[in-house]
């Protein structure tokens, strides 16, 4: 009789573990599946953790050149890897280990979401509590110390003299790109003039580009920051301070740069030539977007390293390939003036690096700025970093990223 109570004791224990035991299990093989099939595809920084309500999935493209692609890609291999335990997930997309997207899944039926069932995924820029909870998690395939070498075509031309219809230049720009600690990233830069058309001076010889150091991060889980320091373009150097931060409603933001930089320039790349002067520069605006028809229009402030101020508004059309749009500005003492944009991605739009050898690619975009006034000088805050464009800073827009990913 005592043996018989024993037996049944021992059954309920069994019977209340083996299904703990089994879920636990389940869960484990997703996260192995997953987290392999992500680092296979090349996907970095990958975390998971699962709540008593979510499952939290972090992950980083550094493969895809088009952001949003890349995000379709990892939200295939994640739906795909889903225990049938009818929780919803939250993808958080990082950049350089600092979240920059949330992504979550709706209507999910009780079998699981896997792409084929899940109904509709929402996009924001706002980060919740999540990130707080899944960024202790351990990383797999860390980011820390990949080394690129991206290669820059640039086109520059100008109308100002009389004797010439217009003064060309062409350059290959190849920048050695490091990341180093959280948020951080080193840029070396050297241009070297392929073709070159009526442009004087340290245009004709081989000399340094951008030269930074950039640190992200992130304030108050909305505000999105970075701070730059080193050489830019626009013949300046310094350090810039850049705060961005969407509104309640997310086609609103706010932005805003500041930061001193002084006049100089690399003729070589032994020698740099600095004037002595510098200046205190700022820009500061309003985003709005249109998601129906991926149209950024743009307002903002400015005071620039020639010491004026201006205004200028922007409407920018946002392909999945491409960057299209116009600008109209006015400057203190010059005339108002306008222009148009144009950047374009460049292949290959996929790049997957080899364990932890340093990868050679082509940067994301080639483009250009025409100014209907020829303007002499550009009214515009230096170039924080090798592929600032108006195609790289939209790549984590939410609206755009959820066009493509449907």
């Amino acid at each position: 009789m005592v043996s018989s109570k024993r037996q049944g004791f021992v059954w309920l224990i069994l019977l209340t573990i083996l299904p703990k035991v089994s879920t636990m299990q389940a869960q484990q093989q997703w996260n192995d599946y997953m987290a392999e099939a992500l680092v296979r595809q090349g996907f970095t920084n990958i975390r998971h953790l699962e709540t008593e309500k979510e499952h939290i999935v972090t992950f980083e493209n550094t493969v895809y050149s088009i952001q949003a692609v890349g995000i379709q890609k990892a939200l295939e291999i994640i739906g795909n890897a889903q225990p049938q335990d009818g929780k919803p997930c939250k993808v958080i997309v990082t950049y350089m280990d600092i979240p920059q997207l949330t992504i979550t899944s709706h209507d999910v039926d009780t079998t699981g979401y896997a792409m084929g069932n899940a109904r509709e995924w929402s996009t924001s820029n706002h980060i919740d509590e999540a990130w707080d909870l899944v960024k202790k998690t351990k990383k797999t395939n860390s980011g820390f110390l990949d080394v690129d070498l991206i290669v820059y075509p640039q086109i520059y031309y100008k109308s100002v003299i009389t004797t010439q219809i217009y003064q060309a230049l062409f350059e290959l720009n190849p920048a050695l790109e490091v990341t180093l600690w959280e948020g951080a990233k080193f840029i070396g830069q050297v241009a070297i003039p392929i073709y070159n058309d009526g442009y004087p001076g340290c245009y004709k010889n081989i000399r340094w580009g951008k030269v930074t150091l950039e640190q992200n991060f992130r304030l108050l889980h909305h505000v999105q920051g970075k701070v730059n320091a080193g050489i830019f373009d626009n013949n300046c150097f310094g350090g810039l301070l850049s705060l961005s931060a969407p509104l309640s409603d997310e086609r609103f933001s706010l932005f805003a740069e500041t930061g001193v930089v002084g006049i100089g320039y690399s003729d070589k790349l032994n020698k740099f030539y600095y004037n002595g002067t510098k200046c205190f520069v700022f820009s500061t605006g309003m985003d709005f977007y249109w998601p129906q028809y991926n149209i950024q229009f743009k307002a903002k402030g400015e005071r620039y390293p020639s010491e004026k101020y201006g205004v200028q508004g922007e409407m920018i059309r946002h392909f999945k390939f491409a960057s299209i749009g116009l600008y109209g500005m006015t400057v203190s003492g010059d005339e108002t003036s306008g222009g148009f944009k144009l950047m374009v991605a460049l292949p290959p739009y996929k790049s997957q690096r080899h364990k932890k050898w340093p990868r050679i690619d082509t940067s994301l975009g080639m483009g250009t700025t025409y100014n209907a006034k020829h303007q002499s000088q550009p009214y515009t805050l230096p170039s924080r970093h090798a592929g600032d464009n108006i195609l790289y800073n939209n790549r984590f827009n939410p609206f755009f990223v959820k066009t493509y990913i449907k």
